[in-house]
């Protein structure tokens, strides 16, 4: 048994570098192998990578070409019966690897498999969650999906809340950070969508899984921290940017004009809200982050 661990790098030098060194630290109860894909990073990544872990196989390409696109390409080239999606801001905190792949073994169905995961204080990081909606876009855009144990039964776009992530659910979606599948579902499913950068990858993925009745299960069997690129506030902007854009995209992809358009008119209203929200609680970073995006909206 072998897996294969891909993951996706530019301009990640010292969080790539802690992100290996707990792999290989920590992963002792099954073989695997490292792919990374190197997006034209320009830190110094890859000569640090290949002083300090010559074992590491190096994708490196020429420009950056996205998460989506990187990750086809290193699958394409993984030798392992089950493949790893990682991002590089991750550090793996324990090995459970090998009882993960036997409950998928044992489960006798394909699937895809998300892990526990925390913020750098430890605390629980939402992770998953439901399939974007006219509904959840609304719960959104009211809050009405922020009212604790309420969020519990409206199966969100994200679950935000923390109690749902201590036991084991089957949900529609889980996050890029951690993704662990078979090579025979992932080439299934037909690997990332390209014409998406980053961000909501993962769910228009999940999406065409479940189109192909591969199931998608929240295991908190593996746990990681994940460091978010550190949420500063350009990271946080491109992240809320290209996530909004991302849902415009999936309801173009996989639901009708109509509700496109209807999905517009939700994500504006949820953004405006957001704006007055942030001016009322006198926060200006968020503030002035979704006046940024309301004008390119």
């Amino acid at each position: 048994m072998l897996l294969s661990i891909v993951i996706v790098s530019y301009n990640a030098k010292t969080i790539l570098e802690n992100c290996l060194r707990s792999v290989f630290e920590k992963i002792k109860s099954i073989n695997f192998e490292i792919i990374i894909v190197d997006n034209n990073s320009s830190d110094d990544s890859i000569k640090t990578i290949k002083k300090q872990f010559p074992k590491v196989n190096i994708i490196e390409n020429k420009e950056n070409v996205g998460f989506g696109k990187a990750n086809n390409q290193a699958a394409k080239q993984a030798k392992g019966e089950y493949l790893l999606f990682l991002n590089p801001d991750t550090e793996i905190l324990n090995d459970n690897f090998k009882e993960t792949i036997q409950w998928i073994g044992n489960f006798k169905k394909d699937v895809i498999i998300g892990c526990q995961i925390f913020n750098k204080n430890k605390t629980i990081q939402p992770s998953a969650g439901f399939f974007p909606s006219l509904r959840n876009l609304f719960y959104w855009a009211f809050f009405i999906d922020d009212i604790p144990v309420v969020n519990l039964f409206l199966k969100p776009l994200h679950q935000e809340n923390k109690a749902f992530y201590n036991q084991n659910r089957q949900v529609d979606w889980v996050t890029g950070a951690f993704l662990l599948m078979t090579r025979k579902v992932f080439n299934k499913i037909g690997g990332f969508d390209e014409k998406i950068f980053m961000h909501m990858e993962e769910v228009d993925l999940c999406y065409r899984a479940w189109q192909k009745g591969i199931r998608v299960f929240y295991l908190p069997l593996i746990k990681i921290i994940h460091f978010r690129g550190g949420l500063d506030r350009q990271w946080l902007e491109r992240a809320i940017s290209n996530e909004i854009r991302g849902i415009v995209y999936f309801f173009g992809k996989h639901k009708s004009s109509l509700q496109q358009f209807i999905a517009r008119i939700i994500l504006k209203i949820g953004i405006l809200n957001r704006i007055i929200f942030s001016a009322i609680l006198e926060n200006d970073a968020k503030r002035q982050i979704y006046y940024e995006i309301i004008r390119n909206f």
